[in-house]
């Protein structure tokens, strides 16, 4: 195995172990889950590459990564010691702590539509609700708002307010220029 998998697994177990995610994987579908959407949430938030990650029926999906954690759980390597990011971590606790197994699906599937290209953040509700028919309306709005706050900054939410303030200006102009036009 190599380094940057034995880093990898190393990285996805120390959180899983602070996140109370059981590791008992034979048989047990919300584990795999769970460390499925763990391990594409570490990748988003260190800014890393997820083109191993596809799109299937319980959100974004790698065979990498079941492969690496099917490693780690026959015993064929050696963790390593991995230092936690303390902010990572209070962002996953809010996500496997109190959300569904519905809405985290929502999250890894709004941030895997806009990492890839699929949609844009004007058009993320409609993509995932094409997505996922099955999120209710309240589960989808806490979807894309816990996976903004996963990945914004506050230089995003600058750059959002300004594009709306421009947006607002030329509504206000258009309106401005039909009222002069008919008088």
């Amino acid at each position: 195995m190599e380094i940057k998998e034995v880093e990898e697994i190393s990285r996805l177990i120390a959180y899983a172990k602070k996140l109370n995610i059981d590791l008992n994987i034979k048989g047990n579908f919300n584990t795999r889950f769970n460390l499925q959407k763990l391990a594409f949430f570490l990748r988003i938030l260190n800014n890393e590459d997820i083109s191993d990650f596809g799109l299937y029926k319980h959100g974004p999906y790698s065979r990498d990564e079941t492969t690496l954690y099917y490693g780690y759980d026959n015993g064929e390597i050696t963790l390593q010691k991995y230092d936690l990011k303390e902010n990572d971590l209070e962002k996953l606790k809010e996500i496997f702590q109190k959300k569904s197994e519905k809405v985290i699906e929502g999250i890894a599937t709004a941030l895997y539509l806009i990492k890839t290209g699929l949609t844009s953040w004007r058009d993320i509700y409609s993509s995932l609700k094409e997505a996922k028919p099955n999120l209710s309306l309240e589960e989808s709005v806490d979807a894309v708002n816990n996976a903004k706050e996963l990945i914004l900054t506050e230089k995003d939410y600058e750059q959002i307010r300004e594009r709306i303030k421009e947006e607002f200006e030329d509504l206000e102009n258009a309106h401005s220029e039909d009222t002069f036009d008919t008088l």
